[in-house]
């Protein structure tokens, strides 16, 4: 069988700043890519949220944990350094972002063995998991949970949520619970 690697984005690809703000390369100013809009922030935390629970490997585009953006550029192989840079100074513009990334990568690293081995995604029954049933096809609400070695991970996402303020996603394992509002 194959193993699993999750990912949202890659270097060929739009980053996950750019896909969520709607790619339009040429369209829009600087500003429309520079700018940490509140909702696209809790929208890079859903998609997030899915990758990097998801059993096997996570790939995560660097400097997506600090809304990277190529500009709406989605092949720039051949475009200026300067495009296809690191800006390591928006590591502050989105610090909740940021924060974000790295509580779903000390989780990840405190359940990789029960939840997340890399060797075992290849075995469907280890990442076997249960939609809850009370998804809701109008909101797009979605609840999953999965155990596996006596840790449960439960992961509700609600993205109809992100623009009406308040709590729009959970993961949860063990005592650990992160919200994304």
């Amino acid at each position: 069988g194959s193993r699993n690697v999750a990912y949202a984005a890659a270097h060929d690809n739009y980053t996950l700043w750019d896909q969520i703000r709607g790619a339009k390369h040429g369209d829009e100013s600087a500003l429309f890519y520079d700018d940490p809009v509140a909702d696209d922030v809790k929208r890079c935390k859903l998609v997030a949220s899915v990758y990097m629970m998801s059993p096997g490997m996570s790939f995560i585009l660097a400097g997506d944990e600090m809304g990277r953006t190529k500009y709406g550029n989605e092949d720039s192989y051949n475009s200026p350094p300067k495009l296809n840079q690191i800006v390591w100074s928006r590591q502050a513009d989105f610090a909740d972002l940021h924060g974000y990334f790295k509580q779903l990568i000390a989780l990840r690293r405190q359940y990789s063995a029960q939840l997340f081995s890399y060797s075992k995604s290849t075995d469907a029954s280890y990442c076997w998991g249960n939609f809850g049933g009370n998804e809701d096809n109008a909101t797009g609400k979605i609840t999953f949970t999965r155990t596996q070695n006596g840790a449960t991970l439960a992961l509700t996402l609600e993205p109809s949520k992100v623009t009406q303020g308040g709590v729009c996603g959970t993961v949860r394992i063990g005592n650990t619970t992160l919200t994304i509002r």
